[in-house]
């Protein structure tokens, strides 16, 4: 029999759920809005082992940052009516979520 593993997600000011005891080796999350203060919690324990308790554990902290970008235009400000105007949109940070770009 498979091990149990049980994930919760701090937020900074609470645990909450992301997997219950669970056979299941992954969950899925996405997170919503930026927080540094994001961490997961993963617990382990024996199938046979009905305690509500860990037999191993392991804590990562996850930060989401906010995503950012910058604009420039290959002219300078003002232009005329008219007047083509490319402009580049550079991303200075990705959001990462599971370990994928968005």
């Amino acid at each position: 029999m498979k091990p149990l593993g049980w994930g919760r997600l701090w937020n900074g000011s609470a645990w909450n759920v992301v997997q219950d005891w669970s056979a299941s080796a992954t969950f899925a999350w996405r997170p919503t809005t930026p927080n540094a203060a994001y961490e997961v919690i993963a617990w382990v324990r024996s199938a046979g082992n009905t305690a509500d308790l860990f037999e191993d554990y392991k804590r990562l902290a996850f930060p989401i940052r906010p995503a950012t970008v910058s604009v420039t235009a290959d002219r300078v400000a003002p232009a005329t009516i008219g007047t083509y105007l490319p402009m580049s949109i550079i991303p200075s940070s990705w959001l990462i979520v599971g370990g994928r770009s968005m």
